[in-house]
C-alpha cells in the first residue's frame, strides 16, 4: 500500500509543478492573475469611498537609512473621490497597495524636493496606478528640477513600459497613460482642483533650494 501511495503523491507533485511552470509562462494565466490582483486591490476597507473632508495616511516615515518595517517618506491624502501623494520614497508603493488605497483615483503626486528617499517609488506608483485603471497620465508636481527627474525616469522605464503593453495589450494598459507628466509648481503657488486647494510654501532644507511643503484645504477659503 505504501508504494502506490508514494507513487500517487509523486505524480501529484509533478503535476502541480508542471502547472506552476505553465502558469508562470502563460500569458493567459498571467493576465488572469493580474486581473484577480487588481480586483482584490480594489476591494476597499471601510473609509476609502467618497466622503467630505480630508483623510491622511502615512505610507512611509523612515529616513534614507534602512529601517525595519518602515518605508521611506510618503503621505497619502484622500480628498473626496481623489487620491494625492506627497513624496514617494522607497517601499511606499507597496505600503499603499497593501493598504488598498484607491490608486485608480490617483490625481497627482507632489514632490517636496528631490532626495532619493522622496522620489524612488515614482515608477512603482506610476505602474501600479496605471494597472489599477487610472484614466489619465500621472502628473507629478514639484519645484524647479521636477521635469529633469520625471523625464529621466520616463526614459529609464521606457523599455519596461513597452514590454508591459506588448504583454498585456493596449486595452488594459493604454501606452499614453504610462508616461508621467511633470508640472512645475512655483513656491507660493495655489493649485485649485474643484473645492480642494493645494498651496506650495518654502521650507528650510539646506543645501536644497528650493525645498517646499504643501498645504491642503478643502471646502473653505484657505
Amino acid at each position: 500500500m505504501m508504494k502506490p501511495a508514494l507513487s500517487f503523491l509523486a505524480s501529484l507533485i509533478v503535476i502541480i509543478i508542471a502547472f506552476g511552470i505553465w502558469a508562470w509562462n502563460s500569458e493567459t494565466a498571467q493576465d488572469w492573475m493580474l486581473e484577480k490582483a487588481v480586483t482584490a486591490q480594489m476591494a476597499r476597507p471601510a473609509g476609502m469611498d467618497s466622503y467630505e473632508g480630508l483623510k491622511v495616511f502615512l505610507c512611509g516615515t523612515s529616513s534614507p537609512m534602512p529601517a525595519r518595517g518602515r518605508a521611506q517618506a510618503c503621505v497619502a491624502v484622500l480628498a473626496g473621490e481623489s487620491l494625492y501623494l506627497v513624496d514617494v520614497g522607497a517601499g511606499s508603493a507597496q505600503v499603499a497597495t497593501l493598504g488598498r488605497l484607491p490608486l485608480e483615483r490617483l490625481e497627482a503626486v507632489f514632490l517636496t524636493h528631490f532626495h532619493s528617499d522622496h522620489i524612488a517609488a515614482l515608477p512603482e506608483f506610476n505602474l501600479n496606478s496605471w494597472v489599477a485603471g487610472r484614466p489619465k497620465p500621472m502628473t507629478v508636481y514639484g519645484p524647479d528640477g521636477v521635469s529633469e527627474v520625471v523625464n529621466g525616469l520616463n526614459t529609464a522605464y521606457r523599455l519596461d513600459s513597452t514590454y508591459r503593453v506588448a504583454h498585456h495589450g493596449e486595452e488594459l494598459l493604454p501606452p499614453k497613460l504610462g508616461v508621467m507628466q511633470a508640472q512645475l509648481m512655483e513656491v507660493g503657488t495655489m493649485l485649485e482642483m474643484g473645492d480642494l486647494s493645494i498651496t506650495s510654501f518654502l521650507v528650510n532644507h539646506d543645501p536644497i533650494r528650493p525645498a517646499v511643503g504643501y498645504r491642503f484645504d478643502i471646502g473653505a477659503d484657505p
